[in-house]
């Protein structure tokens, strides 16, 4: 019988301590059916101690040893009356584990956005931490692979057409592959302008490295995000090689967010990075 306990870490995840007791159940099933099974009698012993230290440490986590998702409340951040800047809408119901709202992204709120970040201007911090928590949320819903089918790709509504005149739209079946923007904002709008905005029925697959060595990297990922979680069939992001922490340090967009912000944001930035199901690092793309 393999081992399937570990050395528990200070900060644990909340299916940890489920995950130790349903171990707990299983060999309690073991012991009942192979009672002079000295091995899986020690395993038992070994289990029932591995469950009382992950309640043990579930019950003294802190605030600091918690997600900083978990810890922000961007509701509680005042707006300036001077700011007249894109305001997020809230959705209907509220954060799991907290009370704060979610939020829609709607078609006038990226036109501001995009619109804002042309004129190098900044998205308030509440309405910047409130898109990060959405887009996370988002991510965690996710698997860590995904398959992308043209076929599965709807034709573009009457609307989408007039909103997106004059751009030579795909009737469906398209996904736009887009790589290595860099930061360099005023390109992916030109991409955009080009090939439409994205959509459920124009999406767009992004291959990673959003963000360094340009001087709009915040403005790039904050825009894919929007869109992303505006149209989640419309917008899918995968991990590049600068979509990590020490690659961020060297290459700027560290500098760059903390600079235009501060440290929390560049965590949160870290956080939604940096969860397994967000930005995922494959996904295989089908023709069909």
């Amino acid at each position: 019988m393999n081992n399937p306990l570990t050395p528990l870490p200070f900060s644990l995840p909340p299916s940890t301590l489920q995950q130790y007791k349903e171990a707990l159940r299983d060999f309690k099933h073991v012991v009942k059916v192979h009672p002079r099974d000295k091995d899986a009698v020690a395993k038992l012993r070994e289990c029932e101690k591995a469950v009382k230290a992950a309640a043990f440490a579930a019950a003294i986590q802190t605030e600091e040893s918690m997600p900083l998702s978990q810890t922000i409340h961007p509701d509680s951040i005042i707006v300036e009356d001077n700011y007249d800047g894109p305001v997020l809408e809230d959705g209907e119901g509220g954060r799991e584990g907290g009370g704060e709202e979610e939020v829609r992204v709607t078609p006038a709120f990226l036109e501001e956005l995009t619109e804002r970040f042309k004129n190098q201007k900044l998205l308030h911090t509440k309405y910047a931490m409130k898109l990060l928590l959405a887009a996370l949320k988002q991510f965690q819903s996710l698997p860590n692979i995904i398959e992308l089918k043209t076929g599965d790709v709807p034709p573009p509504s009457e609307e989408e057409v007039g909103r997106e005149r004059g751009v030579a739209m795909g009737k469906g079946k398209v996904i736009t592959v887009c790589g290595d923007t860099h930061g360099q904002f005023f390109d992916v709008l030109r991409i955009f302008e080009l090939n439409g905005k994205p959509s459920n029925c124009n999406p767009y697959l992004f291959n990673g490295d959003f963000v360094d060595r340009g001087s709009f990297s915040f403005e790039v990922i904050t825009l894919l995000l929007a869109y992303k979680v505006a149209y989640p069939m419309g917008m899918h992001l995968v991990r590049g090689n600068h979509e990590s922490k020490s690659m961020n340090r060297i290459y700027g967009f560290e500098g760059e967010v903390k600079h235009k912000y501060d440290d929390v944001m560049m965590g949160l930035f870290t956080e939604v990075r940096s969860t397994p199901s967000s930005l995922p690092p494959s996904l295989p793309f089908r023709l069909a």
